[in-house]
């Protein structure tokens, strides 16, 4: 997200941004980034996720998820998945590893 620590990865392949929110569930993993899990079915335990919808240069988007994956590990920390955000679909990186015992961020990932 803006003004985050890995948003210089992303800044140049960004046209704009805005603030959404997704159904799904967050945890602090401990180790300076948060876990999320979506709920696509809509099902009624999910809260909802804040998060920042990226529009990204159409002449650079595949270099822009390319580098994405790459940096949240697609495969072993992270997927890929398509989400329902309050502006409409859009990817979004979704934790494959377990929860138990993780802190609860009902309120998002804490901003810098």
């Amino acid at each position: 997200m803006p003004g985050e620590p890995l948003w210089p990865a992303l800044a140049g392949y960004a046209v704009s941004w805005e603030r959404v929110t997704a159904r799904g569930r967050m945890w602090d993993t401990g180790h300076g980034y948060p876990a999320v899990q979506f709920d696509v079915a809509g099902g009624p335990a999910a809260g909802l996720v804040p998060g920042v919808l990226v529009t990204l240069d159409p002449d650079h988007a595949a270099e822009a998820i390319q580098e994405l994956d790459r940096i949240e590990d697609v495969g072993r920390l992270y997927r890929r998945v398509e989400v329902t955000t309050s502006l409409g679909p859009a990817f979004a990186y979704e934790w494959l590893g377990a929860v138990d015992g993780l802190i609860t961020l009902p309120d998002g990932w804490p901003t810098s």
